[in-house]
């Protein structure tokens, strides 16, 4: 009865991310008066059973063996489903995280054990959402960590219930929650909450019209994050598009909450009043301000600029209520320099590099007005979109190159688009950089080929002409040469039919006349090689030296000259030795200059633009094939990544010391905000952190002056 007159629509995905087996499970069901929906993590390592699946299959058992809403009955399910799960353990204790959800089309209830996740949305914002019972949470909950860390923090997955636990089961229930038309509810396990924040999915939901929509735009999203190690992710997402309603109860909960509503409004109208006039009230307004402010600052330190645009709107419109001039001006500027922030970096995303240097450069001229707020992050930033913008103009240097015929050119702009974007992980731009390489390389020989065929063909028509004449040893002299040229270009085809030709001349031939072609042919063979030795000594044209002896070789090879062909072989070993030792030594000289920048940069304690410079060294030494290079550079790497630890461990000391030092200086004790100064600015001049020395010593200097008036 219930259902037919409510509307309900669910959607699921399941999918195992980086493991070879999905170990998460969902399963609803939904009767007239009653629907049930569980979603479960298997957080053991048995292979054989599904823990996952076994708890759901014995909560929807119970569920249909008796249908219900009661919080005692959800509590039993789960403490059954725990008795059924330690009974089956066998060589392994099976365990799983599990959320269920009952409603009756108009409210829910749910019972959780674990870390599976739910929210609740409704017109965009999120109204309720289950808690964890892990030790991460814990730790939130007495401040100790932010909200935000929860997903990475160590024990996010140290959890105190779950199913499968030998003692102390205490699952939590939920009071009844009452649904309105269009909430939206997500069910979904680490997988997806590991790597995708409550108002990234929010975002989500916010334009679907479908179910189906949202779990599209979440796994795009989460794909698109590539993370290193994905695990098992599940998502189910149910749109409540119309509630049921008992129109005889509604008339009674109306008249009810008319009488009941008097009383109420005249006590929120007096409440209103007393609030809107206390100071008290005005305090805590301020309170919350600077405690948005406070998670703001914290945020663009994480370069969270998304969330902590959210903090500085909300600071600045309890700013602009309690009409604090200075204090709107100052957070406007704030939310303005982290918008461009924003823009740029979403600009970055979707490659429009243009637009990103544009919002860039104008948010490093706005954060000069905003105390230089994110100013490193915009010139990283800034420079990152460079290097995008780099690559996209080698590209269209080489194509252009490429149409003017200078393909040794175009190649060189290609293979350093190709290194760019590699050490940028810009996997378009380094597939398009390979392409048009790959297909440059095939061009070159292509080309080169068509060349000696062309050349070829000359040949062949003057030994046709003097065959016609009766030259019979000019005919075959060119003859000859046709062949070589035939077989450097790859046309075996051609090669045979003169050399057939060539041995229809020489049957009308006399034996003397052989032996001059012969000669005539050495001869010829000869001056190629001549000219190679030429184009060497006097141009040092490797690639011209190599095309004369290659063709000098086919004809000592023809008149069976194997010696000559022998000492010509050694030659073009040689130059083909040197041109690799030459492209080798380059690749070096590159790979070295790098490396050196990257030293000057760890010496800057510039440890990411350090880390690229590595990055890329690397490469180019492995190109050349010096692979100990590439182990030296990678214990720099491996170094750097200590010393960056290290860094900003000690960093991050000495904004503690500074953050103590300013609430001591509000609270007036001078002496104790002055020594943690001192210990900052100490940390601050060791890393070298130039700025923050400064700000030190102005603080400083304004401490002195204070400690002055209050004497």
């Amino acid at each position: 009865m219930k259902k037919i007159n409510a509307k309900f629509n669910a959607a699921f995905l399941s999918e195992a991310g980086s493991f070879l087996q999905n170990k998460d499970y969902f399963a609803f069901v939904e009767l007239d008066d009653l629907a049930c929906y569980v979603i479960a993590d298997g957080i053991d390592d048995d292979l054989d059973q599904g823990s996952a699946n076994l708890a759901v299959a014995s909560i929807i058992r119970q569920f249909n063996e008796k249908p219900s809403m009661k919080k005692r009955d959800i509590k039993n399910w789960l403490k059954t489903a725990n008795q059924e799960l330690l009974s089956m353990s066998k060589t392994m204790r099976l365990k799983a995280s599990l959320l269920v959800v009952v409603s009756d089309y108009a409210g829910i209830v749910y019972g959780l054990a674990g870390n599976t996740r739910l929210h609740l949305l409704r017109d965009g914002s999120i109204v309720h959402q289950s808690i964890d019972q892990s030790l991460s949470n814990e730790l939130f909950e007495q401040g100790k960590i932010s909200k935000d860390k929860i997903a990475v923090h160590l024990e996010r997955n140290n959890l105190y219930c779950y199913l499968g636990q030998p003692e102390g089961f205490n699952p939590t229930v939920s009071g009844r929650i009452k649904l309105l038309d269009g909430d939206i509810l997500n069910l979904y396990t680490r997988g997806i909450w590991e790597n995708i924040d409550e108002g990234e999915l929010a975002d989500a939901a916010r334009e679907a019209k479908e179910p189906q929509e949202v779990l599209n735009n979440v796994e795009d999203l989460l794909l698109s994050r590539q993370p290193a190690k994905l695990a098992n992710y599940t998502l189910a997402t149910l749109f409540i598009d119309r509630t049921y309603k008992d129109p005889g109860r509604r008339r009674l909960w109306l008249k009810r909450a008319f009488y009941a509503a008097i009383p109420v409004l005249i006590l929120i109208a007096g409440l209103l009043i007393y609030f809107h006039i206390s100071e008290a009230h005005r305090r805590e307004q301020l309170d919350a301000m600077k405690g948005h402010v406070r998670q703001a600052q914290t945020l663009t330190e994480e370069n969270n600029y998304a969330r902590a645009a959210e903090e500085y709107k909300a600071a600045l419109n309890i700013a602009q209520n309690l009409k604090l001039k200075q204090e709107q001006k100052d957070l406007a500027q704030y939310y303005d320099t982290i918008g461009l922030i924003v823009a740029g970096d979403t600009a970055l995303q979707r490659k429009d590099f243009g637009q990103a240097a544009e919002k860039y450069k104008a948010a490093l001229d706005a954060s000069y007005f905003a105390d230089h707020l994110g100013e490193a992050y915009i010139i990283k930033q800034q420079r990152q979109t460079g290097d995008y913008m780099r690559v996209i103009e080698l590209l269209q240097t080489g194509d252009q190159k490429a149409e003017q015929k200078d393909l040794n050119g175009a190649r060189g702009a290609y293979l350093e688009a190709k290194i760019i974007a590699s050490r940028l992980y810009f996997i378009d731009g380094r597939k398009e950089a390979a392409d048009k390489l790959a297909k440059l390389s095939e061009q070159l020989t292509t080309d080169d080929k068509k060349a000696k065929e062309q050349e070829g063909v000359v040949y062949e028509q003057q030994g046709d002409r003097m065959a016609q004449t009766g030259d019979y040893q000019g005919a075959v002299t060119m003859l000859n040469i046709a062949s070589g040229l035939y077989d450097q270009g790859g046309k075996p085809d051609k090669t045979a039919a003169v050399q057939r030709k060539i041995v229809a001349i020489e049957d009308k031939m006399s034996s003397a006349e052989k032996a001059a072609v012969q000669q005539n042919v050495l001869a010829e063979a000869a001056k190629y090689e001549k000219e190679g030795d030429s184009l060497l000594s006097d141009k040092d044209d490797v690639d011209g030296a190599l095309d004369q002896y290659s063709l000098a070789m086919s004809l000592y090879e023809e008149n069976g000259r194997q010696d000559k062909s022998a000492l010509l072989q050694a030659k073009i070993d040689q130059l083909n030795a040197r041109k690799k030792n030459a492209q080798t030594l380059d690749l070096q000289r590159k790979a070295m200059d790098m490396e050196r920048e990257g030293d000057l940069d760890v010496a800057k304690n510039q440890y990411d633009d350090a880390r690229n410079c590595y990055a890329f060294a690397q490469q180019l030494y492995g190109n050349a094939g010096l692979s100990s290079n590439v182990t030296m550079v990678q214990k720099k790497i491996d170094s750097l990544d200590q010393k960056n630890t290290s860094f900003e461990q000690q960093k991050s000391k000495a904004d503690a010391y500074v953050a103590e030092a300013d609430a001591r200086t509000q609270k007036g004790e001078y002496t104790q905000a002055q020594y943690l100064y001192l210990l900052a600015k100490d940390i601050y001049q060791r890393l070298g952190l130039q700025n923050e020395t400064n700000e030190i010593n102005e603080k400083l200097r304004l401490l002195d002056k204070l400690s002055q008036g209050a004497a």
